[in-house]
């Protein structure tokens, strides 16, 4: 009977005793420390894999606690969320051009006091950052902005086209005492 437990608990595909569920090493997570941390983390601009480095845990670790343990996952996403938003609204004032007045006033000092010489009004434009914009349209319209759009085409109304020229060519030449490539008959070259 031993032995058929011990058969039973042996992978086929490896040979190594697999592991009963719930067993193994135990898990590092802190639920009064690591949430607060990844969400201080996320707000940093940290990547999941900078964050699971800083915690001293691989990525796959990392992405467990987020699926086993919602508060981690909701402090993570809580923390990324002002920080995407920020990036986003950079990357949108980016794309746009922008005009404004910029005021310059000229002074002059007379006997210790400062007097107004002359006021101008001088428009300003900064036009939009088109990799932004690139980045953005290819982004948010992916469709319509991608490299690379599949474009349908029927070939078999072109080829019967060129075969009908073709043809046409042909038939005059013949008509018109020409060989088909051009030559006269009759002639010798």
């Amino acid at each position: 009977m031993v032995a058929a437990a011990s058969k039973a608990s042996v992978s086929r595909k490896k040979g190594k005793p697999k592991k009963a569920a719930g067993k193994g090493r135990p898990s590092t997570y802190n639920p009064d420390r690591h949430p607060e941390l990844a969400r201080c983390l996320a707000l940093g601009g940290h990547t999941d894999v900078e964050i699971a480095k800083i915690l001293g845990v691989t990525e796959r670790t990392l992405n467990r606690w987020k699926n086993s343990h919602p508060d981690f996952c909701q402090s993570l996403k809580g923390g990324k969320e002002p920080v995407d938003k920020s990036v986003e609204n950079e990357l949108l004032h980016n794309c746009r051009s922008e005009q404004w007045i910029e005021v310059e006033s000229r002074y002059i000092v007379v006997k210790g006091k400062k007097k107004l010489v002359s006021v101008k009004e001088i428009p300003k434009r900064r036009l939009g950052n088109v990799t932004a914009q690139i980045f953005w349209l290819k982004n948010r319209k992916p469709k319509e902005w991608r490299d690379a759009q599949q474009h349908d085409v029927d070939l078999t109304a072109i080829v019967t086209h060129t075969r009908a020229d073709e043809a046409r060519k042909k038939i005059a030449a013949l008509a018109s005492g020409k060989g088909v490539k051009g030559k006269k008959k009759g002639k010798a070259a």
